[in-house]
């Protein structure tokens, strides 16, 4: 079931099947994407001129300059927001900023997180949906090469009492196909 998730939302994305499951986890249903991958689909728009991520273990910003826009666009995220933020954890909700991975490595996760919140802002009609798995409640670390890996899917909810909410989801825009690249003059 979770293969023919991936298989479909890799078409959908219009990659290839073993790009879709080294790229894409199924979380509580929903696919999820790492910060990484969703660089890759922004610069595969041919909207992404350049980007920059800067940080440190209690604040991270992405700046992205972005084909056809005048001022570059730019997001934070600090631990102040992983604080606010609540998430599953076993029978109760604790803060984004309290899971392990978010104590032992906060500059990488503070980063994947910008990141994230960047791309969905700069081009919403490619990252329309896609979250990545620690939005969804994945436990995720840094690998070697400071990729995200999942470790752990959150177990599903023992009852029906949700977290406070911090700020509303993003809007959903309909996936549209990256614009036709225009031929080089000779």
């Amino acid at each position: 079931e979770q293969a023919a998730a991936v298989m479909l939302q890799a078409r959908e994305l219009g990659i290839g099947f073993w790009a879709g499951f080294k790229n894409i986890n199924i979380i509580e249903g929903q696919p999820a994407f790492s910060s990484a991958f969703m660089i890759a689909l922004a610069e595969r728009s041919g909207q992404l001129l350049d980007y920059k991520v800067d940080g440190d273990a209690t604040t991270a910003t992405m700046i992205v300059w972005k084909k056809g826009s005048k001022d570059p666009i730019s997001r934070t995220f600090s631990m102040a927001d992983a604080r606010r933020i609540k998430v599953k954890k076993d029978d109760g909700w604790i803060s984004l900023a309290d899971k392990f991975n978010w104590k032992n490595y906060p500059e990488e996760m503070l980063q994947w997180r910008v990141v994230a919140k960047t791309l969905r802002i700069a081009f919403p009609a490619v990252m329309a949906g896609l979250y990545p798995p620690e939005e969804l409640g994945a436990e995720v670390v840094p690998g070697e090469q400071g990729e995200e890996l999942v470790l752990e899917l959150p177990s599903l909810p023992t009852n029906n009492t949700p977290p406070a909410v911090t700020s509303p989801p993003p809007a959903s825009v309909p996936i549209a196909e990256p614009p036709a690249q225009e031929p080089e003059p000779v």
